[in-house]
């Protein structure tokens, strides 16, 4: 096996960070688009959704800033 500097690695894990961020705010605004289809649940899960992409986001952004010094 060939040996692999650390500045690729952390080339690779900073992409590999970003892709996978950008795939859950896909998912979160593909899922927040469904309700708008729908009018009584809305009201009653909006508020819980959003307060769980707040605390997804915020998780997503600590460790990102932790891994990058």
């Amino acid at each position: 096996m060939r040996e692999v500097s650390d500045g690729f690695l952390l080339l690779m894990d900073r992409g590999l960070r970003g892709a996978l961020g950008l795939f859950l705010v896909g998912i979160f605004f593909f899922v927040e688009m469904g309700f708008h289809r729908l009018d009584d649940p809305r009201r009653i899960v909006e508020p819980y959704f959003g307060a769980g992409t707040r605390i997804v986001m915020s998780t997503f952004d600590l460790a990102r800033s932790e891994n990058s010094g």
